[in-house]
């Protein structure tokens, strides 16, 4: 339900989107990239850019982004449509997994996952690690509180790498 309420708000508007603002300048760095490889573009990116060395994760999606999709926007609000519905449904989960009843965590979820003051990152291709890093933090919250929660050592080692993983994204 999550997933298919993520899908519904973005209909309206996703065949519409473009590219706006900072998204120009992450897709020239990587359209002139001297080497037109993943490392190649991965480069040029951190390179033109102060603050993406810091974000290497979000520098790898936007890259991978680049070289599936080029200047197509689609393709790429497609995927964060996915991100974004990962993210909801990760995030019911760590409310299911803290005892909030069913129905609470479904609203309390739906709710943040269609606030309109959380709208940047849904049209704006610069700001998708937003995106990518509720579901990181989500799955990272869930790892660790499945490992409190895990009868046994050998389980509970296992969720805690998942979480470590995941956080370290």
């Amino acid at each position: 339900m999550l997933t298919m309420l993520v899908i519904v708000s973005a209909l309206p508007y996703v065949a519409d989107l473009g590219f706006y603002s900072d998204d120009w300048g992450f897709l020239g760095a990587m359209a002139t990239a001297p080497e037109q490889s993943f490392t190649g573009r991965y480069t040029a990116t951190t390179d033109t850019f102060v603050a993406t060395p810091s974000r290497p994760v979000q520098v790898g999606m936007q890259v991978a982004l680049f070289t599936l999709f080029g200047s197509r926007p689609l393709g790429y609000h497609l995927v964060n449509i996915v991100l974004l519905a990962g993210a909801a449904v990760l995030m019911l989960l760590v409310l299911r997994q803290l005892h909030v009843n069913r129905l609470t965590a479904w609203i309390v979820t739906a709710t943040f996952i269609v606030l309109p003051s959380y709208a940047t990152n849904r049209f704006w291709f610069a700001a998708f690690g937003y995106s990518l890093m509720l579901g990181t933090y989500f799955l990272s919250l869930l790892a660790d509180l499945r490992a409190i929660d895990a009868p046994s050592a050998r389980p509970r080692w296992g969720w805690k790498a998942v979480a470590l993983v995941a956080l370290l994204l």
